[in-house]
């Protein structure tokens, strides 16, 4: 049986404007996401996420440092002809209209990409 010291943390840690460090909690909190509730206590105590990052499969994916904002997210897409069903964790950085994306899928495939913020506002905290 594994030990919680032989299982490496998997999601994503989030540095705020405090000096605190977020890790991603598995267990809702007050009915939320973490990332949920992250969003809202930044919101409430004005405070904002200076950098973030993701960790799986004992790899670490880092934002871009100095951005206007960051987001995390889940990406499912679906094959039409095989039917596959691929999900991917994601980490964004705000740099103006743009989120600069790095998504992990379920197979280790990493793939970047450049969005528009107007699809991933509801999911960023600016600064």
């Amino acid at each position: 049986m594994a030990t919680d010291q032989e299982i490496p943390f998997r999601g994503w840690i989030a540095s705020l404007s405090n000096g605190e460090t977020v890790f991603e909690a598995e267990e809702p909190v007050e009915g939320m996401s973490a990332w949920q509730y992250l969003r809202k206590r930044c919101a409430d105590e004005g405070l904002y996420v200076t950098q973030i990052r993701l960790q799986l499969g004992g790899l670490t994916f880092i934002g871009i440092s100095d951005s206007d904002g960051y987001c995390q997210f889940w990406d499912y897409t679906r094959d039409a002809f095989s039917r596959k069903e691929t999900r991917a964790r994601g980490i964004g950085s705000v740099v103006g209209d743009k989120v600069f994306c790095t998504t992990v899928d379920n197979y280790g495939n990493i793939k970047q990409s450049i969005r528009d913020y107007n699809e991933f506002k509801l999911h960023c905290i600016l600064r």
